[in-house]
């Protein structure tokens, strides 16, 4: 039967707090995690997972139109395909 780490009065319904002593009425499961901190700023996100790179603004522009050709093209043509295969 679980009990109050504090009183050690029973806890039977497992309540968060004590019934009888009102405190916590056992140990957390987890630690809460540290943030650390870069420049003033919480890190959201682990650095060593993700590549950083830097690129200019007219390559990254030129990178997205191609990404939208590529796209745009390939519904045309599965587009063209569908259109020829109801004509049969």
């Amino acid at each position: 039967m679980k009990k109050c780490v504090h009183c050690d009065k029973p806890n039977s319904e497992g309540w968060f707090y004590c019934r009888s002593c009102g405190n916590k009425a056992s140990e957390p499961m987890y630690t809460t995690q540290v943030v650390i901190r870069d420049s003033g700023w919480a890190t959201a996100i682990r650095k060593d997972l993700v590549d950083f790179s830097t690129i200019t603004m007219e390559d990254s522009i030129k990178s997205v139109q191609n990404n939208i050709m590529k796209e745009n093209s390939k519904k045309w043509n599965e587009r063209a395909k569908k259109a020829w295969k109801q004509g049969d």
